[in-house]
Order: C-alpha cells, then sequence, then structure tokens
C-alpha cells in the first residue's frame, strides 16, 4: 500500500467514506400487497418539517417544527394535557438559535426551527399535544414521558438504527412502517408511544448536511411516522456536516462541554445512562474537540462509578472501532473510548456497550473480559457495505455481521438484576425487500445478557491424558451450566511446564472458539464442538494448559485447574519445502496469479522511493536477509486491478516417504502485512495420484502488521501422492500488496496424527475461508 500511517489515523478519526455512500441503489417499488397498514398518523398541513420530540426526561419534553412561511405568525405554540382529560395547557414556541463560535457550525440555510420546551411534566405519563401556527392547530399527537424511580417501571425499551443517509431514504419509512409499527407496536404507532422510550440513531441522518432540503424530504419526511410519537437521541455523524442544520433540528439536552454542548451530551433513563458522542475530528475544531470530548468522557465514567442508581452505561457515536464490512472507517478515537468502557465494566460489573454506525450493514458482538456489547445498527438507509465489495475482515470481537437494512431492538431491566436483550429485526439488501421482511423468520440475532444467571462450573479436562503420542493434541474440557445454559465461547490457554499463562503458548478467544460466526452469510461455525480445541503439532516436551467457558448470557466460568501431559511422538522430517526463506529468490515457487517478489531491504528501496513512500519495503524479515511479498510491491500490479488476488503454490512429492497410517504433515510458516489492510493467507492440501484433494487442512492468516509463526497441520490418507502448499495474497488496498511470509517450513511426522475420530472444529477465519464473491470458499476436510 501507499498510505501514509498518518493519513490512515487521521481518515479513521475523522470517518471520512469519500464517494462510497454517494452511490445510489435502485430498489423495486412496493406492490399493493406489500404496502404497510393504515397508520393512525394523519397528514399535517403547514409544516416544512412536521412536529417532532426532542430532549426527553421525566418532567420534560421539547417539541420542534418547521412551518411554512404562511403558517407562521403572532402566536406560535404548542398545547399538551394528560391523555384524558380536557383542559389544555400553552408552550409558546420560539425559534431556535445555533451558537455561531462553533467552528463547524457552517452557514445558515434560511430555516426558521421552532421549540417549545415542556417543563413540569409528570413522570411517566401519556400526554396528548398538538401544534399552534397561523395556519390553525393540528390534530392531537402523542409522547410520553420518562419514568423516575418509584414509578413501579421493570423494563426500558429503544429502537436503534444508524445512517439513514438518504441513499435510498424510502428505506426508513419501510423500517418505521413496515417493521417497529406493524411488528413491535400491533400495527398501531400509539402502541409505541407506551412501549419504547424513544429512538436512538447513531449518525448520518442525511448525505450532505450542508443541503437542507435533505433534512426536510429525506430524514424528517421519511420518519414522520415515528417522529412525531417518539423522541429521538441523534448522534452526528461525518455526512451531517457542516453542523448547522443539526445545530438548528436537533436539541439534546445541551450538557455537554462548553461550545459542543449539543454534540455531545448525557442523559438517563432510570438506570440507563446514555452518552452521545462525536467521532468526527475536523480542520477548524479538531484539536479542542479531542480535548473537550475527552474530559467530558472521563467525568462521565467517575460519575457513573459512584452512582449506586445506574447499572448501564452505553455510549451511542458514529465511527467503529472495528468494522468487519468497511475497515476504512475505523476510528482509533472509538476504540480509545472502547477500552476505557471495557476497562469500566471489568472493576464495576457494570453492563456497558457502544451502538455505532458508519458501516452500512449490521453487527454485533463482544468484548471478552468485561460485559460490554458492540453493535452497529446500520443501515436504514444508507447503500449497503455488501460482503466481498471493500476491505473487510474477522474480527475476534463479532458474532454475527450482516449487509442488510433493518432496526433493532435494546431492551433492559430496571429492576431487580441487570440485563439486556437485543433483537435484530431484517427488511432486505439492496437487492430487493425480503419475502418475510421484518418477520420472525428474517430476524438475524437475539442475546440476552446478565439477568439472574449464574455462571457455568469449573470446567473438567477429559483429553489429553498425562501422555500424549501424537504431534496434534486434542484438548477438550467438559462444559456445565447449573441454569442449562447453552455454551456461547471458550478461552483456550497453553503453556510450556517451565513457563507461566502470561508466556502462554497460545492464548485462543474470539470468531474460532465460538459456538456462532456469521460471515458472507454463513455461519461458519454451525455445529461445531465448542469445547474442544485441536493444537496443530506440539514438538516433544511437557505442557500444561487450561480453559473457561462463557455460557450465552456472557458469565464466565473460573479457568479449569491446569493439566498438564508430555508429548512423545516421532521426531519431524527435514523441511520439505525448497527455499522457504526466500534466500534463493523466488525458486521453487509457481506463481499462479498475480506478483512474487523476494525482498531484501536493498531490493525493496525504489518502493520506499516512490512518492509516497510504500509500507511494503519498510519490512525486516523474521531470520535471513530476505522475505517473500505477495501482490506486488516493487513490480505493483496496475491500479485497476484493485482487491487482486495473488497465489503461489508448490507442490511436494509424498511418495518416496513411506510414512505409516496416522502420520503428520505440518505447515509452518511465519506471516504479516503492512498494517491492517492486506490479507495474507496460507493452505495446505494433500492430493491423490489423480489430482484429486483429499484432505484440507485450517488455512494460516494473519491480518495484523506484526510477524506471527502460525501452525496448520492434517492427517495425510494412505492414497496421498502429493502436499500443495498454496500462499494468497489479497490485496484491499493501495498500489502495493503487503502480504508478506518467512521461514516457511513443510515436514512429517510418523504416526503424529490422532488416531480417533475428531469432533467438528471452526473452520478458520472467514477471511481466509471466504474473502471476496470471485474466490471460490475454501471448504475444510
Amino acid at each position: 500500500m501507499r498510505q501514509w500511517i498518518v493519513m490512515v489515523m487521521l481518515l479513521s478519526l475523522a470517518g471520512c467514506q469519500g464517494g462510497r455512500e454517494s452511490l445510489s441503489a435502485s430498489l423495486p417499488a412496493l406492490s399493493d400487497d406489500d404496502q404497510p397498514p393504515a397508520l393512525s398518523v394523519p397528514p399535517l398541513q403547514g409544516f416544512l418539517v412536521n412536529p417532532y420530540l426532542q430532549n426527553p426526561g421525566p418532567h420534560h419534553m421539547t417539541v420542534m417544527f418547521e412551518p411554512e412561511d404562511s403558517a407562521r405568525g403572532d402566536t406560535m405554540a404548542v398545547e399538551y394535557r394528560v391523555l384524558g382529560s380536557t383542559a389544555w395547557s400553552a408552550v409558546s414556541a420560539t425559534p431556535e438559535s445555533i451558537n455561531r463560535l462553533n467552528l463547524d457550525a457552517g452557514t445558515d440555510q434560511g430555516q426558521t426551527v421552532y421549540a417549545a420546551r415542556l417543563n413540569g411534566l409528570d413522570s411517566n405519563t401519556t400526554y396528548e399535544y398538538r401544534v399552534i401556527t397561523a395556519a390553525g392547530a393540528t390534530p392531537p399527537m402523542r409522547f410520553k414521558s420518562w419514568p423516575q424511580a418509584g414509578d413501579g417501571v421493570s423494563q426500558g425499551r429503544f429502537i436503534v438504527i444508524s445512517d439513514i443517509q438518504g441513499n435510498n431514504p424510502d428505506w426508513l419509512t419501510r423500517v418505521f412502517e413496515h417493521g417497529v409499527i406493524r411488528r413491535d407496536c400491533d400495527g398501531d404507532v400509539l402502541t409505541c408511544v407506551e412501549r419504547f422510550a424513544g429512538i436512538i440513531i447513531t449518525g448520518d441522518l442525511v448525505d450532505d448536511g450542508d443541503n437542507i432540503t435533505q433534512w426536510r424530504e429525506e430524514y424528517f419526511a421519511v420518519g414522520d411516522s415515528l417522529f412525531r410519537y417518539l423522541p429521538q437521541l441523534m448522534i452526528i455523524g461525518n455526512h451531517d456536516y457542516a453542523l448547522s442544520n443539526y445545530l438548528y433540528y436537533a436539541a439534546p439536552p445541551g450538557n455537554g462541554s462548553a461550545g459542543h454542548a449539543e454534540e455531545w451530551y448525557q442523559v438517563d433513563y432510570l438506570n440507563f445512562r446514555f452518552l452521545g458522542m462525536q467521532s468526527n475530528l475536523t480542520v477548524q475544531s479538531g484539536a479542542t474537540q479531542l480535548l473537550e470530548q475527552e474530559l467530558f468522557f472521563r467525568k462521565a465514567l467517575a460519575d457513573t462509578r459512584s452512582d449506586q442508581s445506574v447499572n448501564y452505561l452505553f455510549m451511542g457515536i458514529h465511527a467503529p472501532c472495528k468494522s468487519e464490512l468497511w475497515i476504512p472507517g475505523e476510528s482509533l478515537q472509538v476504540c480509545h473510548f472502547v477500552e476505557a468502557l471495557e476497562r469500566f465494566s471489568a472493576d464495576t460489573g457494570i453492563i456497558s456497550g457502544h451502538l455505532f454506525g458508519h458501516t452500512h450493514g449490521y453487527s454485533r458482538g463482544q468484548s471478552r473480559d468485561a460485559a460490554h456489547l458492540w453493535m452497529n445498527a446500520a443501515s436504514a438507509g444508507g447503500r449497503i457495505d455488501d460482503w466481498g465489495d471493500y476491505a473487510q475482515a474477522d474480527y475476534d470481537e463479532f458474532e454475527s455481521t450482516w449487509d442488510e437494512y433493518g432496526y433493532s431492538i435494546l431492551e433492559f431491566s430496571t429492576r431487580g438484576a441487570p440485563w439486556i436483550r437485543t433483537e435484530r429485526r431484517t427488511g432486505g439488501d439492496d437487492h430487493a425487500d425480503y419475502a418475510d421482511a421484518f418477520e420472525p423468520s428474517s430476524d438475524r440475532d437475539a442475546l440476552t445478557i446478565g439477568g439472574d444467571n449464574q455462571p457455568p462450573h469449573t470446567p473438567q479436562a477429559r483429553s489429553p491424558g498425562a501422555r500424549v503420542n501424537s504431534a496434534d493434541v486434542l484438548l477438550q474440557a467438559a462444559y456445565t451450566d447449573p441454569d442449562g445454559d447453552s455454551l456461547l465461547e471458550a478461552h483456550w490457554q497453553l503453556r510450556r511446564a517451565s513457563q507461566r499463562y502470561d508466556q502462554a503458548i497460545l492464548d485462543l478467544w474470539g470468531n474460532e472458539t465460538r459456538a456462532r460466526n456469521e460471515w458472507f452469510r454463513e455461519d461458519l461455525n454451525a455445529g461445531i464442538s465448542v469445547d474442544a480445541w485441536r493444537v496443530a503439532y506440539l514438538p516433544n516436551g511437557v505442557y500444561c494448559w487450561r480453559v473457561r467457558f462463557r455460557d450465552e448470557h456472557w458469565a464466565w466460568s473460573p479457568f479449569s485447574d491446569d493439566h498438564c501431559f508430555v508429548v512423545e511422538a516421532a521426531a519431524p522430517s527435514a523441511n520439505l519445502i525448497i527455499n522457504g526463506d526466500a534466500e534463493a529468490g523466488i525458486e521453487g515457487w509457481q506463481v499462479e496469479r498475480g506478483r512474487l517478489e523476494a525482498l531484501n531491504s536493498l531490493s525493496a528501496l525504489p518502493a520506499l522511493l516512490r512518492a509516497p513512500p510504500a509500507l511494503c519495503a519498510s519490512i525486516l524479515p523474521t531470520q535471513g536477509a530476505h522475505w517473500f511479498a505477495l501482490g506486488g510491491c516493487v513490480d505493483t500490479l496496475e491500479d485497476s486491478d484493485a482487491f487482486d488476488y495473488s497465489v503461489a503454490s508448490q507442490s511436494v512429492d509424498l511418495s518416496a516417504l513411506q510414512l505409516p497410517p496416522d502420520s503428520l504433515l505440518v505447515l509452518d510458516l511465519a506471516l504479516r502485512n503492512a498494517s491492517k489492510w492486506d490479507v495474507p493467507s496460507a493452505r495446505l492440501q494433500v492430493l491423490d495420484a489423480q489430482g484429486q484433494t483429499l484432505a484440507t487442512a485450517k488455512p494460516i492468516i494473519n491480518q495484523s502488521g506484526q510477524w506471527l509463526r502460525q501452525r496448520t497441520s492434517l492427517a495425510i490418507p494412505h492414497t496421498a501422492t502429493t502436499a500443495r502448499v498454496e500462499l494468497t495474497g489479497l490485496r484491499q488496498d493501495g498500489l502495493e500488496g503487503d502480504a508478506f511470509f518467512d521461514d516457511i517450513r513443510l515436514f512429517s511426522v510418523s504416526g503424529g496424527a490422532i488416531s480417533t475420530p475428531l469432533p467438528k472444529l471452526s473452520p478458520g477465519n472467514g477471511m481466509a475461508i471466504k474473502p471476496k464473491k470471485d474466490i471460490p470458499a475454501l471448504r475444510i476436510n
């Protein structure tokens, strides 16, 4: 790649997406049979923006609207009353103004937005309200004030969406009217008033924040069916700049930092604390924003730590820390916030989470050592980031990712043992609506965290025994749970007997040790045994291991007792690979596609001297003077070959080895990339005399900028005649290929394979299994 590291950091922090989201997808029109049911939302006259709700609380609510010029008059007001009463109270509505000292505000667009701040409300009470303008009074509408402690409310519930953004604005209407109202409110919008506290919207409300028509027609108009009845908790996205229109239309609590009071804020719904945050850095106010928002965030953590009434701390922010569908949108600033929330939850036991968008698709996952939820709430209109179309990654934190339109429900307990439940409703993708849109059959995800839940029992080791005669080792332990909960994931650790666990050989948790890993619209881990892990080759010696199990509600068991064993297998053969260290150029390797280079610091110099310098030229080998670069570093591929896939292979004759049954073949190598973009991977297969594949090992992958030594292995079938080692490099960005390999070894171990049948285990990382649409998926056997 040719990116400067600093440039990547700034773009990530700024949430810059360039032209990716300006594309428009053509969706088929809904048939008459697909139209939503008749809604109790009467049309209104005299408004550019119909009435909508902001700044909710137990004793206050703000009603906002933008009238047409002809509807402005001397009396602009909101009247309200408790549902069922007859007398109306009135509050004047006054034009909004914004802080012109905000350097990100931009220029006024000529709007006059009115706000009526209703104070002194009774908590947990349903009100009717109507707006009075020169055009007359609107029909009565409703809202419900938030509860306070002592009101007897046992649950809270929010709708969570993101990235409306105007690419396909009709999708927000579908989400609200086909989804929320029909599915979650029994077809009656007034039921939504009683069931939901509000709508959390994590940014990119429009495509161009400076375009007032988009705010009126592609945001407020398409969301009108719910915006009249439920308050919005709005978050700023990068497309919402310049901020003039956002600042006029949004009225959050206003308790953020001075000069940025409405850009970040805090609001409480009983025991649920929500922080609305900013992930966008600008040239005008980036430095002050970083400092002031950091101080605000630290104070919020400190206040929550000492507030015994808070059981949940959630952050809404636009950009992701990590994003499986679109890694260019990731933000280091957000990762900083996430790490702080993880530490906070680990210290306090308070359930935390971050809700985000920016990437147009749904993702949900969790942190390992804390009860912290990761959830991408997109997309409610922004063009979908399809699988295989952008730079992507299969991260350990994410359990479920789908490239679809939809919305999420976030529900939590306000009394008793704290629990949070999330559900994902799906409507379709960029190709069409689904026939079962927003029906239970199309739900993608459901999860309950916490509650009256006991952790699993301490795992009991099953295998291996005290002595192991194979070089492959199967670790297995018994899972039991006092509540009968299913096993979600495992955390395995393996060490040499002479070392501690902080020096572990293996420390494994994530997408290969979890019961589910939904990737490319397929659950790669369907049916696997989470209670087992196969270690691909251990040299003779003494080892110890332990494991802990996590149940479906995120409770971890204690680690199992140490279980130690001795490996006494046959000695490995010599290296069967020719020129595995690149010291003889590319001798022995067949380039099947793309570029393969053997580089050293001198031969890589031309790439380093290019403008801008190529990161692929800044690598040092693991040993010797050379390393392999796959994908074109000095000898680059054409710019039009973005996302190109380079493949190099070497075949090894096995027929002369005369191996006994249950022999093992091991591939051992070091691999890395230059940052986190390009994808180096290695595959091992054995073939028969006719060239048919007999067995495929789990692929090796390392999508990081540090050398990592990895192994994979397979039992050699008795009819195998050839071993094939395949190196692949997927270039996801830039002109240079950043897939690097070094010190490649292939060796056999006589009788080294596990002789008993193995349980079904994870096939591996999704980026090694199915990285792109036009690359056939690897099937493990």
